[in-house]
């Protein structure tokens, strides 16, 4: 387990947020940045907004 150190701050307006589900095509950048494959770019990508296609082999689809 890790701790945590140091000053925290809020604000009463501050907002929580979420970036989203990542779509294919910013996999597909993201890998070619990155300089890797794209099957191992989905694996660093938790959050896809899309089925990937060895587990739509699996699901029968």
């Amino acid at each position: 387990m890790e701790a945590g150190e140091g000053w925290y701050f809020s604000h009463p307006r501050a907002r929580c947020f979420s970036i989203g589900k990542v779509e294919k095509d910013q996999v597909e950048d993201y890998a070619c940045r990155k300089g890797i494959p794209v099957a191992e770019a989905k694996k660093c990508l938790p959050s896809l907004a899309y089925k990937p296609e060895h587990r739509k082999a699996a699901d029968g689809e």
